[in-house]
């Protein structure tokens, strides 16, 4: 991701995810709040992209890899099988997001920024008919880039 300086409580990070998706994330300081918003290339169905998803996850996915001796193609497999079927679940809803709400919180040392709604709730929230679904991350800076660094359920 490419930084632009806005103003010295701003910066904005623009960027791809993998080669296809670009995204630009705008970070703000306000005392000791770090907020923000992120934006996806209009015409991008999230709400469904299985590969946009298992993208966000590579490396979280990779680290579990490794630390569970797995194979990471065959980890892979499972998680877009998995994801698949969530989407074409009956009922599949992504909540809507308000990117305003957004808070980046610093933890270890501020090297990680654990994403999360205003109100302390997971990030992301979706449902299905069967089941509500939450989702919420960490981002930091590996290789270079902002990468979702884990992922918390």
């Amino acid at each position: 991701m490419a930084l632009a300086q806005v103003s010295r409580a701003e910066q904005v990070f623009s960027g791809k995810l993998g080669n296809e998706y670009r995204i630009q994330m705008r970070l703000r300081r306000e005392g000791g709040t770090l907020s923000g918003v992120y934006f996806y290339e209009r015409g991008q169905d999230l709400n469904r992209d299985v590969t946009l998803l298992t993208e966000l996850l590579k490396l979280s996915s990779a680290e579990t890899c490794r630390a569970l001796d797995m194979e990471t193609e065959m980890f892979s497999m499972g998680q877009q099988q998995f994801f698949s079927s969530l989407f074409a679940s009956e009922g599949w809803q992504v909540d809507a997001l308000d990117e305003s709400a957004l808070v980046f919180e610093p933890v270890a040392g501020g090297r990680l920024l654990r994403v999360k709604r205003a109100g302390g709730q997971p990030a992301l929230t979706g449902k299905t008919s069967d089941a509500a679904l939450t989702f919420g991350f960490m981002v930091g800076r590996a290789g270079g880039q902002w990468q979702v660094l884990s992922a918390l359920g």
